[in-house]
């Protein structure tokens, strides 16, 4: 039905986004570990291409929105 396929979405979403975040929390800390001098700056190039990351996964997704409808994206 309808409703077991929305609760289905919101779990997976729910799973992606928590594993998301904590692997970024990881990867972030990895960073500022692993860097033996300018880890401002290996901490920064790490934000900024997680921030390019993530945008370019948001234009992913609208492009399949749009190519696909709802059916492709969350497929």
């Amino acid at each position: 039905s309808l409703a077991d396929a929305i609760a289905a979405v919101l779990a997976g979403l729910v799973l992606v986004t928590a594993g998301f975040f904590a692997g970024h929390a990881v990867a972030s800390s990895s960073v500022s570990r692993s860097a033996r001098t300018g880890r401002a700056q290996a901490s920064a190039l790490y934000q900024a291409a997680y921030y390019v990351g993530s945008s370019a996964g948001g234009a992913v997704g609208a492009l399949a929105y749009h190519a696909a409808g709802w059916p492709g994206t969350v497929a």
